[in-house]
């Protein structure tokens, strides 16, 4: 019996469970046990970092209603690239006027 290594699933791993999710409703346990079996990987329901993912509050709201339209309309057609969003979202922020230093993709 082999042991199972503790660690996080990668971007790749995590969009497959998203496929395999949409197309098979099952109970959190037995996403769990398939995770388990395909990658023999061991989860844990410790949260490392409960503050990451707190969600903020919408800065520009035609911005974000814009950026999410273009990601649903392409989302299918092609793969969208963090390079390609950003690209985007700066069309999208200067089209719309938002100054600079509004939304943090400008810096960097």
């Amino acid at each position: 019996m082999s042991s199972k290594q503790k660690n996080t699933l990668s971007d790749a791993q995590k969009y497959e469970l998203c496929l395999y999710a949409h197309d098979n409703k099952l109970t959190h346990a037995k996403y769990i046990d398939w995770i388990e079996k395909k990658w023999d990987k061991r989860l844990t329901t410790e949260i490392v970092n409960p503050e990451k993912r707190k969600n903020k509050a919408v800065t520009v709201p035609a911005f974000e209603l814009a950026l999410k339209e273009f990601v649903l309309t392409y989302q299918h057609k092609t793969i969208l690239s963090n390079a390609m969003l950003i690209k985007k979202a700066r069309l999208l922020a200067n089209g719309l006027g938002v100054p600079e230093g509004t939304l943090n993709f400008f810096s960097g």
